[in-house]
């Protein structure tokens, strides 16, 4: 079979058959190279309709320095989540083993982590193998947010025995893991990578465990703040800390965890949009998010004001679980009862586009379910049981809808990150948003619904793909006297010096131009510090200590029609 592996561990297989004895000229080898690419090349990715050679996915080398000559294939995709990834490995070995002689085979992915190398500050040691990390909140409690996020990771981790899983316990007043999920061993033990930094815990199927922490977990000894008695497992103590020292909690229990090589890492965040979210979004790229709501208009009320936040903060929210949206009658199961009111309209929840897709779209609704409540008193989430497992009165198909809800989860999360990190995500609901307003204000909405997202449009690299904020530096120069953009392509990078008052004077949310006070003029201009926010933007420190954060799209609208430098 063969191995998906990542790029940092990128290795060939072995080859089909015994290479020729005889040395290759030159020519030999690029002639080898083009058959290569040639028979595999014509392999068609169904997320795209397009042959792997049009969209660049496949690389050839050849290694010289083997006796004779050795060529290589690589299937490069663009990300971990790619959808036919497994099909398509299949594909281009069968097509490689038919090339004289056989090529060995490896699988990579194009590393999203190591986009962050520009801010190294933003992941630290402990994400730098982290390739995408997902958001899970909801704005109000009692929605059963953290009996979500346990059951998506465990949903994860089973749908892909390659897929590599994490889950942090954001919330520290109230962490709920420890109740949740109760492996035999809960020590969290110190990691070498430096001064308190920790291991997180394993638990899960041998194969292929979650790994996972929490402040519940932590002991005293960890070095890690607010940890101790109070926080242990076992103990009804509160967790009494200040808001502030909350956000620095979560920031070293994120930062100075070693993770790993995860391909995606949930965070499961407290109730709200306080301290805790605005710290995450801001001292690390999240990727995506999923909102936990129930149904009914006042959990739909507050689930929106979430939606809005994130999108604010940069972070698209690519799904919503509906929990606890009915009861399956248990003497009449092909009825269903909406016991807390008819569910939320995608669209509603999510905004324009979203509604798109199988079934409800983007919203995945999980129904009231025993087995789920006595998974989380006994503290083995229903993802983790044996697929046959359940207990005595148990309506089988209460349970088999809750695990078929959960599994439908995790496929659309999985799928909303390939477009994510493909940038086909952004450009659906660019096109959806301005479809509505076109449909709601009539034609002279298309230049309105245009202007607000040109200052996206173009952000794309080399090759024309859209951009994530993980390809966006900025810095500042006295020596050049203004800000210094550079944006990352696959092909190299594009740089533009922005003076300073381009971005000084503008709206840090919109980007906006606005007048600049006489007063404020004749200040000192000078910038102390430029420092990345998540993939909401940048922080700036003006010379008279002002530190203000700039979106992307203020970014983006003061570089305007500067040419490149």
């Amino acid at each position: 079979m063969l191995s998906l592996r990542p790029l940092s561990a990128l290795s060939a297989l072995p080859a089909l058959s015994f290479p020729s004895l005889r040395p290759l000229s030159t020519r030999a080898i690029l002639a080898q190279e083009e058959a290569v690419l040639s028979a595999c090349g014509s392999v068609v990715d169904p997320s795209s309709g397009k042959s792997l050679r049009s969209t660049n996915f496949l690389k050839v080398s050849t290694d010289e320095a083997a006796e004779p000559p050795l060529t290589k294939l690589t299937l490069e995709l663009p990300s971990n989540f790619h959808p036919h990834r497994a099909s398509l490995a299949e594909q281009v070995r069968a097509k490689a083993a038919g090339v004289m002689p056989p090529v060995p085979v490896a699988v990579s992915y194009k590393n999203h982590a190591a986009k962050l190398a520009n801010s190294s500050h933003l992941a630290g040691p402990g994400l730098e193998e982290t390739r995408a990390i997902v958001a899970v909140y909801s704005c109000k409690g009692g929605v059963g947010k953290s009996t979500v996020a346990a059951n998506l990771a465990f949903a994860l981790a089973r749908s892909d025995p390659e897929l590599k899983v994490g889950l942090l316990d954001c919330d520290v007043y109230g962490p709920s893991l420890p109740t949740l999920i109760r492996p035999p061993d809960v020590t969290v033990r110190r990691s070498d990578l430096g001064k308190g930094m920790v291991r997180p815990i394993a638990h899960g199927p041998p194969s292929n465990p979650v790994q996972f922490l929490s402040l519940g977990y932590v002991s005293p000894s960890s070095g890690v703040p607010g940890s101790g008695e109070g926080t242990t497992v076992g103990s009804a103590d509160p967790a009494v800390i200040r808001g502030p020292m909350a956000s620095r909690v979560v920031t070293q229990l994120l930062k100075g965890t070693e993770w790993g090589a995860l391909d995606v890492l949930l965070l499961d965040l407290p109730p709200g949009t306080g301290d805790v979210q605005l710290t995450v979004c801001q001292e690390v790229a999240c990727d995506a998010a999923v909102a936990v709501t129930t149904p009914g208009e006042l959990a739909r009320a507050d689930v929106v004001k979430g939606v809005r936040m994130f999108d604010q903060m940069g972070v698209p929210t690519v799904a919503a679980v509906e929990n606890m949206a009915y009861f399956v009658n248990p003497l009449d199961r092909s009825k269903r009862h909406f016991l807390l009111g008819r569910s939320i309209d995608a669209r509603d929840l999510l905004g324009p586009g979203m509604e798109e897709g199988e079934g409800d779209g983007a919203v995945v609704r999980v129904p009231m379910s025993e087995r789920v409540s006595q998974g989380n008193d006994t503290g083995v989430p229903i993802m983790l049981e044996e697929e046959d497992g359940g207990g005595d009165g148990e309506n089988p198909i209460e349970s088999h809808e809750t695990e078929k809800a959960f599994v439908a989860l995790a496929e659309l999360l999985k799928k909303q990150l390939y477009e994510v990190h493909t940038g086909s995500f952004a450009a659906r609901r660019r096109m959806a948003e301005n479809k509505a307003a076109i449909e709601e204000q009539g034609e002279a909405a298309i230049e309105e619904a245009a202007a607000s997202t040109s200052g996206e449009a173009d952000a794309v690299d080399e090759a024309g793909a859209p951009l994530s904020m993980n390809n966006v530096h900025l810095s500042h120069s006295e020596a050049r006297k203004g800000f210094v953009l550079r944006i990352f392509g696959e092909e190299g990078a594009r740089e533009w010096v922005l003076p300073t008052d381009e971005l000084r004077y503008r709206n840090p949310k919109t980007g906006d131009k606005m007048e600049a006070p006489v007063l404020d003029r004749r200040q000192n201009q000078k910038v102390s510090l430029v420092e990345r926010k998540g993939s909401y933007g940048f922080e700036v420190t003006w010379g008279n200590n002002a530190r203000i954060i700039y979106s992307m799209k203020a970014v983006l609208a003061a570089r305007g029609d500067m040419k490149e430098a």
